[in-house]
């Protein structure tokens, strides 16, 4: 192999490994770290996808508790009067619960397709903050969920029936929606 060749074969070679080391850092940049699974970037926090209609991240819910209420969900869902969904998180990483929970309802699009009729209770334990999301076809109003919030739901929290209060805030939200 002439001196020509040489070169050539190791410039290529040269290429070769900085196009694989940038690869490589774009990877590892590009990886999620372990956790729950997320989709978008908002305000640099990300939005958990929806797995169904109990999305527990912050595991605050047995197993039994999120198979009763996703059957009552799913029974909920099967007529007109929109969807519920229940979002736990650890943490919103700094974004208020108004934001979190405008975020997440518009990711997830709760309620029948093209009516934005759903509600989302969102617990984020490690806050300390709790919210029910309105779609703009729901008929739950901010007052008749700020109320169920008050009355139902907080007064459990309260109490540590993490459970209890988001299974008494369902059985709220589906009595005054089917009013």
């Amino acid at each position: 192999m002439n001196t020509e060749n040489k070169f050539l074969v190791a410039a290529v070679i040269a290429l070769l490994v900085v196009v694989f080391i940038i690869l490589g850092v774009n990877l590892l940049n590009s990886s999620t770290s372990v956790g729950p699974t997320t989709s978008s970037d908002i305000m640099g926090q990300d939005i958990p996808v929806p797995t169904g209609y109990i999305v527990d991240y912050a595991g605050i819910l047995d197993e039994k508790t999120v198979e009763t209420l996703t059957e009552k969900l799913i029974a909920f869902a099967k007529g007109d009067n929109g969807e519920i969904a229940v979002l736990t998180v650890n943490s919103m990483n700094g974004l208020s619960i108004e934001e979190f929970g405008i975020r997440v309802m518009e990711k997830w699009a709760v309620g029948k397709s093209g009516k934005d009729n759903g509600e989302i209770i969102i617990v984020s334990k490690g806050d300390r903050e709790v919210r029910i999301e309105t779609g703009r076809g729901s008929v739950i109003t901010d007052a008749q969920a700020g109320e169920i919030l008050k009355t139902v739901m907080v007064p459990k929290l309260k109490a540590g029936d993490w459970a209890g209060a988001i299974s008494d805030g369902i059985d709220e939200l589906i009595k005054l929606t089917n009013k």
